[in-house]
């Protein structure tokens, strides 16, 4: 059966029953194998070159397709503020965190969105735990999913505020009031407060600063409790975020290395809100898989001492190790984030090893069990597969 097939018709979809009986909602599973296979040419490859007839001499071609998933973990709850300044610009507080995603200019974005300025007028507060509320880290894919709730929470909350001042200044029903442009405007005409004027004028109007706060703590989804007893852990899934790749290998049947020739990623977001940095944390997850696969192992002696501790002898994968990661964002299949968003971080480096794995299978019909797949590994693998023809 071809794989790909064979997946879309195990895939999750909406009112699958998950293993401790929660009823998945918001499956884009499907939708990420047809688009990662589609881009990447799975039918045309097969037709032509795949189930091991992809050879040239001693290289052989193959192509491979994985999936996976991971929970966007919202069991740490976030919070968040906001202010609006007396120059019209917009303090952002947040305890979130940025390791390296750009999750924060999704913050950004989102309180930017709500308030109706650009993102360059918000001033981003974060980290200095002196001041920002509690946040509970950037782990489990949750920051955009979790501290983007309470983001967007605190910017909705002083709206009523903001309001109730430009309703005062323009003499018009509330209503009338929309915010767009750095400005409160009433519908239908050219009239307008700009910001900096509705901040001052909100400290004789609601005696004070325009503020606002909201937070965020997950709900769990509906579960058979049955099923877990035992569990630390309570295993229902967030609005779990999947993804589907698809690898193109080249294999030297000679000397067993394996070289990733093409490489799609689809992942199903919900609704994305910073396009440019779920493409590069797609692109990420990838790269980082790719090494996983074919590259990277901590090596120990017989006193368990690591005998590759640098980055000198521990193998990742560089610009030339690997192709460009064509990313390809899924919407429609909405969580419960911000505007439907979910996670995104660390689905991407569960498919790579499979992927690969699949590719090297397709190419010359032998299955490598070990990760990494170096080349010594995949030449075991090939001499498996001839053992019997050699008796």
């Amino acid at each position: 059966m071809d794989p790909v097939e064979f997946r879309l018709a195990n895939a999750w979809q909406d009112g699958s029953l998950g293993p401790t009986g929660q009823t998945m909602k918001g499956v884009g599973l499907k939708d990420a194998i047809t688009r990662a296979t589609r881009s990447a040419g799975w039918r045309e490859f097969m037709a032509t070159l795949g189930g091991r007839r992809a050879r040239d001499g001693r290289y052989a071609r193959g192509m491979g397709v994985a999936c996976g998933l991971i929970p966007s973990v919202g069991i740490h709850s976030s919070a968040a503020y906001v202010k609006l300044n007396e120059d019209g610009r917009v303090v952002l507080v947040t305890g979130a965190e940025d390791t390296g995603s750009g999750a924060v200019t999704g913050l950004v974005m989102i309180a930017a969105e709500e308030l109706g300025v650009s993102p360059e007028d918000v001033i981003l507060r974060s980290g200095d735990t002196d001041f920002v509320p509690w946040d509970g880290g950037a782990q489990g894919s949750r920051t955009m999913y979790g501290a983007g709730t309470a983001v967007m929470r605190a910017a909705r909350d002083p709206k009523e505020q903001i309001v109730k001042v430009a309703s005062h200044v323009l003499k018009v029903e509330a209503k009338r009031i929309v915010l767009r442009d750095g400005a409160a405007r009433e519908l239908g005409t050219d009239r307008l407060v700009k910001y900096p004027e509705l901040a001052m004028t909100a400290q004789y109007v609601i005696g004070g600063p325009i503020l606002g706060r909201g937070s965020f703590v997950q709900d769990f989804p509906e579960y058979d409790r049955d099923t877990i007893e035992g569990y630390t852990f309570v295993p229902s899934l967030h609005d779990p975020t999947y993804v589907a790749h698809v690898a193109e290998v080249e294999v030297d049947t000679l000397t067993g290395k394996v070289r990733v020739l093409r490489y799609v990623a689809a992942q199903d977001l919900g609704y994305c809100i910073n396009p440019l940095g779920a493409e590069g944390q797609i692109q990420g997850g990838a790269v980082q898989g790719i090494g996983y696969a074919l590259f990277e192992e901590m090596l120990h002696d017989d006193s368990g001492l690591t005998v590759n501790p640098n980055l000198g002898e521990y193998k990742l994968p560089t610009i030339m190790d690997v192709p460009v990661v064509e990313p390809i964002i899924v919407e429609g299949h909405y969580g419960s984030g911000p505007y439907g968003a979910k996670g995104v971080g660390e689905a991407n480096i569960v498919p790579p090893a499979p992927a690969v794995a699949n590719a090297i299978f397709d190419a010359t019909g032998a299955r490598v069990r070990k990760l990494p797949m170096k080349p010594e590994r995949t030449l075991e693998a090939l001499d498996e597969l001839l053992k019997p023809l050699s008796k």
